[in-house]
C-alpha cells in the first residue's frame, strides 16, 4: 500500500477532486444482518474506514472522528462504511452492539463483518495496510485512514483521520461531491461556546460515550450528567 504522503490531496485545476481509482468489488454482512456489496453504494457519496471493536488505541479516535464528520454531513444520502478488519471477533451482533454504545446514525453508518478473503481483497483494493499480530490485546494493525467515495464508486480522496483540518476539509469535499460545488466553505471546528455545549447533549454528540463504556479505553463516568 502507498504511504498517506503520496496520495494526491490538491483539488484539479477546474476546483474538482481529482479519480484516484476505482473502490474493489466487495461482499459483506452489516449490522443487522443484511447483506452489503459495493452495488449497494453505488448512487451515495460514501466514507470509508477499517476499524475493529476490540481495538483501544487508533480505533476509538476513528469512530468519534468518523461520527464528527457524520453529524456534519446533513445529507440522508451520505454513506459512512467501516469494515472490521477483526473477522473472528466482529459478528454482526457485535458490531451492532458496537454501533449503539458509539449512537451513530445507523441509517447512514454500516458496519460490515467479514470473512479473510473479503478483508484482505477490500483492505488491498481501497489500498490500506493490514497486517495480523501476536498481541492478543491488539490482534491487527491497520491504516488510520478515511477514504472518500464517488456515487459511481471511485476515490476521490485519501484523509489522514487525526488531522483535524482534514477533518473539517472531508465534509466539505462531501457536499462538493453531493452538490457539484467546490466553493463550499470548509465547517469549522465545534467549540465549548456552541449550544452543543451542555453537559449530555456534548458527552453523546461528541461520541464519548463510546470510549468511556470500555474501562481499558477511558475510565466510566457513570453519574457524570
Amino acid at each position: 500500500p502507498l504511504p498517506i504522503e503520496t496520495f494526491p490531496t490538491e483539488r484539479l485545476p477546474n476546483g474538482e477532486l481529482p479519480i484516484l481509482w476505482s473502490a474493489p468489488q466487495f461482499s459483506a454482512i452489516d449490522q443487522h444482518g443484511r447483506h452489503i456489496t459495493e452495488q449497494e453504494l453505488r448512487g451515495h457519496v460514501w466514507v470509508a474506514d477499517f476499524i475493529f471493536t476490540r481495538c483501544t488505541s487508533a480505533c476509538p479516535i476513528m469512530t468519534a472522528n468518523m461520527l464528527l464528520v457524520q453529524k456534519a454531513t446533513p445529507d440522508a444520502g451520505v454513506r459512512f462504511v467501516s469494515f472490521s478488519v477483526d473477522p473472528s471477533y466482529d459478528t454482526p451482533e457485535v458490531l451492532k452492539q458496537y454501533a449503539s454504545v458509539w449512537k451513530g446514525d445507523e441509517s447512514r453508518w454500516l458496519l460490515l463483518s467479514t470473512d479473510r478473503q473479503t478483508l484482505y481483497h477490500t483492505a488491498a483494493g481501497m489500498r490500506v495496510t493490514i497486517m495480523p499480530t501476536d498481541d492478543q490485546d491488539e490482534p491487527v494493525l491497520h491504516s488510520s485512514l478515511f477514504l472518500l467515495v464517488d456515487q459511481q464508486g471511485q476515490v476521490r480522496r485519501v484523509y489522514n483521520s487525526s488531522v483535524d483540518s482534514a477533518l473539517r476539509q472531508l465534509p466539505a469535499d462531501i457536499a462538493m461531491l453531493v452538490n457539484g460545488d467546490a466553493r463550499l466553505p470548509i465547517p469549522e471546528p465545534t467549540n465549548g461556546n456552541s449550544p452543543a455545549a451542555a453537559g449530555e447533549q456534548l458527552f453523546v454528540s461528541l461520541g464519548c460515550a463510546g470510549c468511556h463504556h470500555h474501562t481499558r479505553i477511558a475510565p466510566p463516568l457513570t453519574g457524570i450528567f
